[in-house]
């Protein structure tokens, strides 16, 4: 249900989405690359959106899109009012997230009030730590 709510909320904003600025034409980008660009930044502005549908939806996007250059952000919105933006922050943190970031789960998840919230932190902990032990893996099997 939430999937297709968001798919939809996507689908009728690249509907309306403007097009290509001369900017990001003048840097010779594939297009969709561009396009990309575009999507990040429009989610990176939803996260500060007064809707917590918006901020959910920008968190989880952000995510999905693998928007690393949104990290900072989405750190600070660890600390939204709404639970269910910061379990969408969580969630995505576990897929963006790097060494650094397992800290500030750590906080989330001795602070947060909300159960599913910290339920979720540990998980993302866990991905990161494993997404982690993986690359170290791929990594020595690639040296000589």
């Amino acid at each position: 249900m939430h999937l297709r709510r968001s798919i939809v909320l996507l689908a009728a904003l690249l509907l309306l989405w403007p097009q290509p600025t001369p900017s990001l034409q003048s840097q010779s980008l594939p297009a969709h690359v561009a396009a990309k660009e575009q999507l990040i930044k429009f989610w990176q502005a939803k996260l500060t959106d007064p809707l917590p549908l918006l901020r959910k939806s920008a968190a989880r996007n952000l995510g999905a899109l693998k928007a690393y250059s949104s990290l900072p952000l989405m750190l600070e919105a660890l600390s939204d009012s709404n639970p269910e933006v910061r379990d969408a922050v969580v969630r995505s943190l576990a897929i963006i997230g790097n060494e650094q970031t397992i800290s500030y789960l750590q906080d989330q998840i001795d602070r947060d009030p909300d159960r599913l919230v910290k339920k979720h932190a540990r998980d993302a902990i866990q991905q990161i730590l494993d997404r982690l032990a993986s690359k170290e893996e791929e990594a020595a099997k690639a040296s000589p």
